[in-house]
């Protein structure tokens, strides 16, 4: 049981009244904008024993599902005693699409401020707050691409979010998702790479686009949801190991 000192922050009232900008937020933005290195972020945490392996690894981001029929969904009070534990220098993220689970839709605006940066894929969901009230650097906004005709799709997002995560599945021996990519770079925005990435191959998506972050989600799974401390760890490595 967490102090109840500790737990506070997740009254749901007080946080419902707490600006959305708050001073917490900002310095963990400044700080990334500072860091040079590739950050890495573990998305669909679950539980504190793989978040906190996840931070031992020495990863920089977790990511927290809100999504209604996902295997790594996070109910709120779960987030809030993780989110308690964490240290100051890892940032958290809202990740959500297009169906909210109840529990976020009834709770999660007073909970979102307890996220450094919302990530989401429809703008459907909670526009007033999402598309129109947040600071633009805690918005990313989420892609799969897929084809040249994606990026014409992501370039009208540039005056809404400071961040895009592009979703491009490579292929055994094809490199054609890591170049779609990359071509992102002419936005100026920082990107976060996702899709299929793993142990065995972040390291070369590291070299061949050069991201803000990457994004691994089933790549340091040992079950859907459960994380694999061994292959956070390597997944860690294999990141840091980029010149």
């Amino acid at each position: 049981m967490l102090p109840q000192a500790t737990i506070a922050p997740c009254g749901y009232t007080h946080w419902q009244r707490a600006s959305f900008t708050g001073t917490a937020s900002t310095e963990m933005l400044e700080s990334m904008a500072l860091d040079t290195r590739t950050r890495i972020k573990i998305c669909g945490i679950t539980s504190w024993e793989d978040a906190k392996a996840a931070v031992d690894a020495g990863v920089d981001i977790l990511g927290f599902v809100c999504e209604e029929h996902s295997p790594r969904l996070i109910a709120p009070d779960v987030f809030c005693e993780i989110a308690a534990r964490l240290p100051e220098r890892i940032g958290r993220v809202g990740v959500f699409g297009s169906t909210t689970d109840y529990r976020w839709r009834l709770e999660g605006r007073g909970l979102l401020p307890l996220f450094h940066q919302i990530q989401y894929t429809h703008d459907s969901l909670w526009t007033d707050i999402i598309r129109e009230n947040w600071d633009m650097r805690r918005k990313v906004k989420a892609f799969h691409l897929t084809s040249d005709r994606d990026l014409r799709r992501i370039a009208g997002y540039n005056g809404l979010v400071q961040s895009f995560l592009i979703n491009a599945h490579v292929p055994e021996g094809d490199s054609y998702g890591w170049e779609l990519a990359r071509e992102t770079h002419q936005y100026g925005k920082r990107l976060y790479l996702a899709g299929g990435l793993t142990p065995d191959n972040v390291a070369r998506a590291v070299a061949r686009v050069r991201p803000h972050a990457v994004d691994v989600t089933v790549g340091v799974e040992a079950a859907p949801g459960v994380k694999d401390p061994d292959k956070m760890r390597a997944f860690v490595r294999a990141v840091r190991s980029v010149a």
